[in-house]
């Protein structure tokens, strides 16, 4: 029985919430989906985070291989038995852009070794809690991905090449690599299933989120090579707008009990969800025309204002005190598709 994340470690920093995949400029713009996808772990790392995403998607699924016996916190459990948070076999979405990635990683494997190579990993840091998904006698330097979530016969090559090692756990066969390396790929399948399933990718990592916009094996294994980001004149994917907007969350939401979250969710369960969505298209439609960033900030704010009133009295209204907490929104701006909310896990949502 594993006891430990996918990808272990302390909560710090930014939440990414990437956006709509499935939407090019060519194509009619449709509905964004309202199930989110959690990655890159098995397990969700911060409780306060997951009830802020509760609040705000009717569902929320994640990767589980078969057979795979989670040790989820007593929120995600909760989360769980009340059917929001869901499980999803990770054999899915394969595709050629994941098995692109492994043939690029194993074809650029003595520039990316300097970095990632396995016999450099006494250097690297040790993940807090000391363990990983993998079960024993993993080692707490590497992520390792189950092989279900693998192109298994691009593993090899990866093995022979010194990026990864192979690790026989009690539940299955793990690959074993650098956090980075690891991450990027988990970027790549994310896509993958968001496109194949209609999700929408959530994570709290600071993971290079450009290649889920991209979906562009190539462009991912450059920037594990520290090639710099082109200029936007060059690709303008590469391009982005942002723009602050307030949400609403509980007051003190790292010690609100999971069971009260459910309470708004069952006594408003469409409010939330309405905002989020409403936000996201408005945002769409706007950054097409408009070029200053300050301009779209200020279009936004005018466009949720009323609603943020509503939504605090909805939570006054089941005995828990509101209180304002500003994320960015992150937007292509080429593709009809917002890439993201940004908010701070360790101050914002506290």
């Amino acid at each position: 029985m594993s006891t430990h994340n996918e990808i272990s470690g302390s909560v710090q920093g930014d939440a990414w919430q990437i956006g709509t995949l499935n939407q090019h400029v060519e194509q009619p713009r449709s509905s964004p989906s309202s199930i989110a996808f959690y990655y890159p772990y098995i397990h969700i790392r911060d409780d306060t985070w997951l009830k802020y995403a509760a609040m705000y998607w009717p569902k929320i699924t994640r990767l589980v291989p078969a057979g795979y016996d989670t040790t989820d916190s007593a929120a995600a459990r909760d989360f769980a038995r009340a059917g929001v948070l869901t499980t999803l076999p990770p054999g899915l979405a394969m595709s050629g852009s994941r098995e692109r990635f492994f043939h690029l990683v194993a074809s650029s494997a003595d520039e990316l070794r300097a970095r990632f190579g396995i016999t450099r990993r006494e250097g690297w840091l040790l993940r807090a809690g000391g363990g990983t998904s993998a079960g024993p006698g993993a080692d707490p330097r590497l992520t390792y991905l189950h092989f279900s979530k693998l192109p298994w016969h691009e593993t090899g090559p990866i093995v022979e090449s010194g990026l990864g090692e192979v690790h026989h756990g009690p539940d299955g066969r793990w690959l074993g690599m650098h956090p980075r390396l690891a991450a990027a790929y988990m970027c790549l399948l994310a896509g993958d299933l968001a496109r194949a399933e209609s999700l929408h990718p959530i994570t709290d990592e600071d993971l290079p989120h450009r290649a889920l916009l991209e979906r562009d094996a190539d462009r991912v294994v450059e920037l594990l090579l520290g090639v710099p980001s082109r200029a936007p004149s060059q690709d303008p994917t590469q391009s982005f707008v942002t723009a602050a907007v307030d949400t609403v969350v509980p007051a003190g939401l790292a010690d609100v009990p999971a069971e009260k979250i459910l309470e708004l969710r069952e006594t408003f369960p469409k409010d939330f969800h309405r905002f989020r969505a409403h936000v996201g298209d408005r945002f769409t439609e706007l950054k097409a025309d408009a070029t200053a960033d300050l301009h779209i900030g200020v279009a936004v704010d005018e466009l949720v204002r009323a609603e943020l009133a509503e939504l605090e009295d909805k939570i006054r209204s089941v005995r828990l005190v509101p209180r304002r907490v500003q994320v960015w929104l992150k937007a292509d701006a080429v593709r009809e598709s917002p890439a993201g909310w940004l908010f701070r896990t360790g101050q914002a949502l506290r």
